[in-house]
């Protein structure tokens, strides 16, 4: 196979998709966590809060980043210096079937307003 076929393959495997879980059919993102020795991991679509994340490490659950990477979206597993750390972006619990973690979800950004344009035009 060529090399660039090669890099192909590997860059839409890592890539973050919108899927249907097998088991519940509820809406996940599934991709690898990791470059090298990655899982194949499964994340609720809905960003929590902080107070979420801890009642989600409390229950078992891993939580990840999700972060643009060459113009995709990727999973990054959270370790101890990440929690501990100030958020730099949403954070996704891992998914559990019939478990979803509404009452926790991060509030939305407050949308940023466009400049007046004025007397110029916008080309």
């Amino acid at each position: 196979m060529p090399q660039w076929m090669k890099q192909r393959r590997e860059e839409y495997a890592r890539a973050a998709q919108l899927r249907l879980c097998k088991k519940c059919r509820a809406p996940v993102l599934a991709g690898y966590d990791a470059d090298i020795c990655a899982l194949s991991v499964q994340i609720d679509p809905t960003p929590i809060t902080e107070i979420g994340e801890a009642i989600a490490l409390m229950e078992g659950r891993t939580t990840y980043d999700l972060t643009t990477s060459r113009g995709r979206k990727e999973i990054h597993h959270r370790a101890e210096h990440n929690i501990s750390a100030p958020r730099r972006g949403p954070v996704y619990p891992a998914h559990i079937c019939g478990r979803p973690m509404t009452e926790h979800a991060a509030p939305m950004p407050a949308p940023v307003a466009a400049e007046p344009a004025g007397d110029r035009p916008p080309y």
